[in-house]
């Protein structure tokens, strides 16, 4: 009970430790059954709490006393265990001692992309202070790229906030950009995709678009000619009534297990101003499209990052394929282009249309 009433809280009374805390972990500590208690999966919460109580000061003030370990040598024991621990400098609680596999010194680059939509939640500070981590920790370099691929929701005032969130968690980025920054890149390389027969342009409605995905029926679209589809996209560029009806989609597999992989969308048309391109664009890439490009092209123009030519092209492999597994590293490694394709399966599983 007392597990899952914590579920929702991190002290039991309001929102620092309390003689409440202290007097219920010390009950709890004292005893034999402790150990077995917290790492029981059950009591995830519980050994979250006791955790937090175990590392305040205060905590370790009162169970140190000389009258309370008279009548618990049990306890004494293990506070004594933990304190020789820190007199040590060893560290107690959580560590970041992990390893990236592959990884070498000077050659990591790590992003935290940000969708310029809304404020930082506890998730980004997370992921942003992980990928500042393996950075330093590789002597390599930290860019912070604002995903800015859909006008209809970012504004201004979210980057400046954001930024100041970073400074304030002590981000220190060797790089600021913005994906918008590359849109007529990313647009050339759409133009290739569709040339090369790798992606075509659909005007089918977005509701039956999704049942067919869903049920892993190919659109009509799915055999337009080279030709027809340049046209399409030249509609999508242009923003026009024909072109705002398609989305340009990646020749992939319509019969994949993986319903994120079955021809997904990567171009759609948007006729709302971009808060830093204003009207030039009226076609804007999914993040799935765009952000391994972007990705691929900031790591190629890190002067102290070795890494081979981009070959997201292969003749080997569908370069859509190439696309979305680059799309699933959240820490991204030099040569950006050798990431497993194991891990395609969970980041693309909340893609959306």
């Amino acid at each position: 009970m007392l597990s899952t009433f914590l579920a929702t809280r991190t002290y039991l009374v309001g929102s620092s430790l309390t003689i409440a805390d202290l007097a219920v972990w010390e009950r709890l500590f004292s005893s034999r059954q402790w150990d077995a208690i917290k790492n029981s999966p059950p009591f995830y919460h519980l050994k979250r709490w006791g955790k937090l109580c175990e590392l305040d000061p205060r905590l370790i003030d009162i169970v140190t006393d000389p009258a309370v370990n008279a009548k618990r040598p049990y306890l004494h024991a293990k506070r004594s265990a933990v304190m020789s621990e820190k007199n040590q400098g060893k560290e107690v609680g959580g560590s970041f001692d992990i390893d990236l596999e592959g990884a070498s010194e000077g050659n990591v680059v790590t992003r935290f992309p940000p969708e310029p939509s809304g404020y930082l939640h506890i998730g980004h500070a997370k992921a942003a202070l992980l990928n500042q981590y393996f950075a330093r920790q590789y002597n390599g370099k930290l860019i912070i790229r604002f995903d800015d691929t859909n006008p209809s929701k970012e504004k201004d005032e979210f980057v400046d906030n954001i930024l100041l969130d970073c400074d304030i968690l002590g981000l220190k980025a060797d790089m600021v950009t913005y994906t918008s920054d590359s849109f007529q890149q990313i647009l050339e390389m759409g133009t290739r995709l569709i040339k090369e027969g790798s992606m075509y342009v659909d005007d089918t409605p977005m509701d039956k678009m999704r049942e067919e995905r869903i049920n892993r029926i190919e659109s009509v679209a799915r055999t337009n000619s080279v030709e027809t589809n340049l046209k399409l996209w030249k509609h999508m560029i242009d923003g026009d009534q024909q072109g705002l009806k398609c989305a340009a989609r990646f020749l992939m597999d319509m019969q994949n297990d993986n319903g994120a992989l079955r021809d997904p969308v990567a171009f759609r048309c948007n006729l709302i101003p971009h808060h830093r391109t204003g009207t030039k664009y009226k076609v804007y890439p999914t993040y799935d499209c765009a952000c391994p490009f972007v990705d691929a092209l900031e790591v190629r123009n890190s002067p102290h990052i070795n890494v081979p030519p981009l070959c997201f092209f292969s003749k080997k492999t569908n370069p859509c394929e190439h696309l979305f597994r680059l799309s699933t590293s959240r820490v991204l490694r030099t040569p950006c282009v050798h990431l497993s394709t194991e891990t395609v399966k969970h980041s693309t599983a909340g893609y959306r249309n």
